[in-house]
């Protein structure tokens, strides 16, 4: 189908069968980001979530999961969720008075028995921040690069620091429900790093194992308000180096002289769609099983069963605008948005990555099998409790 919309082409192809990428299909930046809801980059697989920040030295992802919800029972036995009790017997009264016109006094009875609250509502958490500490890395960085490619929901940080090349490749599978990272540099033995999560509920808590003998992180803990129950597993399979442990920040894993290292996350809770409670999943089966599943598969292949997985959907339709500016398009995301910043509108190809980016969340936010989609999709700031409900509008 083809369109004219004031004096430009428009072409939207129903199961597009042309899979080249371009310029627009890509968000990049030669820094890293620094505010979650503007510059981290988010990484989702229906499931859950996890947003990047690309930082050299410390790698930071806020890490969220469509259950982690505060509200509900847990902590009270009298919980209402936000409902008054005995609010209708008070509606013939308010009634009676708008009838009478008096309105202020209808007004404030409503207000005062009808009127739910927030009290206990709850609002989507944050799993935490899982942190990754880089060792060696002092210098200057040349041949920066952060970015999401929208083709294949990859993300990736590129670099080099003393002679040495550094990259990190970062992608939430479908499939394999899992956040799968790759982290690789040029020069055998140049790699060593720690990793642990900043935990967000602290309330119950949480216990943290380290076992290197078997490249394990695990976290099992308990959301503070409602005690829903949860669990985390990393895996990470180093290619040469060491594996150690460390007692510092509740315990780390730590990859010691590698060249490469593969890390698995992976996340549930024990929400099941039974009411009223909504409980009954077991954590531990899932992402054990999870991890089991994975057991001796390669990156090569978890990466090209995500992209083939995603690009199912992502290629089904495809967006253009005609008379784009290709130096604009080549530009990094953020000095092309400082031209419509400055009511510099030429560059009209902008307006197709943000239809590619909306189409990528969307795909990577509501998968068959998982919650459905809220506001902000499966992915939370660092901060706890109500602050997390923020929308996502990474594209400047």
């Amino acid at each position: 189908m083809i369109f004219k919309i004031v004096g430009l082409t428009l072409s939207l192809i129903a199961l597009a069968t042309d899979a080249s990428e371009t310029d627009n299909e890509r968000l990049w930046y030669q820094h890293p980001g620094k505010e979650w809801n503007s510059q981290a980059l988010h990484l989702g697989n229906g499931y859950f979530g996890a947003s990047f920040f690309g930082g050299v030295k410390q790698e930071q992802f806020t890490l969220g999961e469509k259950s982690f919800w505060t509200g509900g029972p847990g902590d009270s036995t009298n919980n209402t969720y936000g409902v008054i009790p005995g609010g209708k017997d008070h509606l013939a009264e308010i009634r009676r008075l708008i009838v009478e016109g008096r309105i202020a006094e209808a007004d404030g009875l409503y207000a005062q028995h009808m009127m739910g609250d927030y009290s206990r509502f709850g609002a989507l958490s944050t799993v935490g921040s899982l942190y990754l500490n880089f060792e060696g890395h002092a210098g200057a960085v040349t041949n920066y690069v952060r970015e999401i490619d929208l083709h294949q929901a990859i993300g990736s940080v590129a670099y080099e620091i003393q002679g040495i090349h550094y990259r990190r490749e970062y992608f939430c599978s479908y499939p394999a429900r899992a956040l799968v990272m790759r982290i690789s540099c040029d020069k055998p033995g140049a790699l060593s790093f720690d990793l642990g999560i900043d935990v967000a509920h602290k309330k119950r808590g949480p216990a943290i194992k380290v076992s290197p003998e078997q490249g394990l992180w695990e976290l099992s803990g308990n959301l503070d308000d409602n005690n829903r129950a949860y669990r985390v597993k990393i895996k990470v399979l180093p290619e040469g180096g060491t594996l150690a442990s460390s007692p510092k920040n509740g315990g780390l894993l730590l990859v010691n002289d590698a060249t490469a290292a593969t890390i698995l996350y992976t996340v549930a809770t024990d929400y099941l769609l039974k009411p009223p409670a909504y409980r009954g999943a077991d954590p531990e089966v899932i992402t054990a099983g999870v991890l089991n599943k994975l057991q001796g598969r390669t990156y090569p292949a978890l990466r090209a069963e995500h992209v083939v997985d995603y690009q199912r959907l992502y290629l089904r339709t495809r967006f253009h605008l005609e008379g784009g500016i290709p130096e604009r398009e080549s530009l990094p995301t953020d000095q092309r948005w400082a031209f419509y910043a400055k009511h510099d509108y030429a560059d009209i190809g902008l307006k197709e990555a943000a239809f590619n980016f909306g189409k990528y969340l969307l795909i990577s936010a509501s998968r068959p099998g998982a919650l459905p989609s809220g506001i902000q999709g499966p992915w939370s700031t660092p901060l706890p409790g109500r602050e997390t409900t923020r929308s996502t509008s990474t594209f400047r």
